[in-house]
């Protein structure tokens, strides 16, 4: 089970306003390994450049189907393999709309603690 799951608002280039020093997520990203972003779309995207730009590594992206290719030269995996990857530290940033974040949370719970 995936013991660490968080949700961030970002729109457009709020990314760039983060603060590597004071900022909840970049603790949230600190605190967990591995970390991986749930969604790569325009949020998993917005949060990816984000954590380049920060020098935060993660190890990849969620979704709920690959076709297995890479991302962003990461790798990109079914919600599904989660357990087989991830220990109890894992970290998952879900980077989804609200509305869709909250599906999702709710749709996988057993994987999110």
């Amino acid at each position: 089970m995936i013991r660490h799951a968080m949700g961030f608002d970002i729109y457009g280039d709020e990314y760039k306003k983060y603060s590597a020093e004071d900022s909840e997520l970049w603790d949230f990203c600190r605190n967990h390994s591995p970390l991986y972003i749930y969604g790569a779309g325009k949020f998993g995207t917005a949060f990816a450049t984000a954590f380049e730009m920060n020098e935060i590594s993660y190890n990849g992206f969620v979704v709920s189907k690959s076709d297995g290719i890479e991302y962003r030269g990461h790798s990109v995996i079914e919600v599904g393999q989660l357990n087989k990857v991830c220990g109890k530290n894992a970290g998952v940033l879900i980077a989804l709309k609200k509305s869709f974040r909250e599906e999702v949370l709710e749709e996988y719970s057993n994987y999110f603690d």
